[in-house]
């Protein structure tokens, strides 16, 4: 299971203000293919999944792996969770490769 992106996330992520991303998501959506809020009419959210898959779609093959580690350490380095409900994540999601 994974948690919705928030306005603050997905601008963080763009390198762009909150506000700049709430008056240009649909543009970016319609033009530049971002992926929809999950809701539209409410508070905008973005698939996980989605989104980075947008925001990776011009990196080599060879990189979209190193992306996805990337991000999912800085999750666990910044989370409020606790070190072992991280590691656990981690290991969910990286240990099916059997690196």
């Amino acid at each position: 299971m994974f948690t919705a992106l928030t306005v603050r996330d997905v601008a963080r992520e763009l390198g762009r203000s909150e506000d700049w991303l709430a008056r240009n998501w649909h543009y970016l959506c319609d033009k530049q293919g971002m992926p929809r809020p999950l809701h539209p009419n409410g508070t905008l959210t973005w698939s996980p999944p989605a989104f980075y898959a947008w925001l990776d779609k011009d990196l080599p093959p060879s990189l979209k792996p190193h992306a996805a580690a990337y991000r999912a350490a800085f999750l666990a380095a910044t989370s409020d969770n606790d070190v072992a409900r991280a590691r656990q994540e981690l290991d969910a999601r990286f240990a099916g490769g059997k690196v």
